[in-house]
């Protein structure tokens, strides 16, 4: 059985890494006319790239207050933790 996985998992593996290849010798998933060498996933390096990633059809949490959301995030975290730790003590 051991065996077995072993040759799965460098199937898996090989298959993994042409794939790569494939990808990135075709150019897949780039967007068309955005190309700004090797920084360009640096999001900051392409000009107006608020406009471009954030369109109209996009997330938007509707609010000028993100300290409000990374504040609600962070209590959520410490609720969940303080439960666990009640949970584990019952």
């Amino acid at each position: 059985m051991r065996n077995n996985l072993t040759k799965i998992s460098i199937f898996v593996l090989m298959i993994t890494i042409i794939l790569s290849i494939y990808i990135m010798y075709n150019g897949l998933g780039l967007i068309k006319g955005l190309d700004f060498g090797a920084g360009s996933y640096y999001y900051t390096d392409i000009p107006n790239w608020d406009k471009i990633f954030f369109g109209e059809k996009s997330i938007n949490l509707g609010t000028n207050h993100p300290i409000l959301f990374f504040s609600a995030f962070f209590l959520w975290g410490i609720i969940c933790y303080r439960f666990l730790c009640w949970m584990e003590k019952n």
